[in-house]
């Protein structure tokens, strides 16, 4: 199980409630397509804070480990990891 703030809950229930796509939370402005821009906020932050020799790909295997910890087998989330793109 993992565990959300009340207002993460809210943003992302907010979000499905108005999606589109059965897929994807955050997408474009035709609410069809993933968006892909994201990364480019992610990497801007990253600088902002002064983190250095950090890679956004990190961000896929602290995803995994964190899955696996809270109890889900290798195959599950391999899966998830590979359903969501992550």
């Amino acid at each position: 199980m993992l565990y959300m703030s009340n207002r993460m809950y809210q943003v992302l229930k907010s979000r499905s409630d108005k999606k589109v796509h059965c897929k994807w939370i955050f997408t474009d402005k035709s609410g069809k397509n993933p968006r892909m821009h994201s990364i480019i906020a992610i990497r801007r932050a990253i600088q902002n804070a002064g983190i250095e020799d950090f890679r956004v790909h990190g961000f896929r295997h602290t995803c995994a480990s964190r899955l696996v910890h809270h109890g889900m087998t290798l195959q599950e989330t391999a899966h998830i990891i590979s359903f969501y793109n992550i």
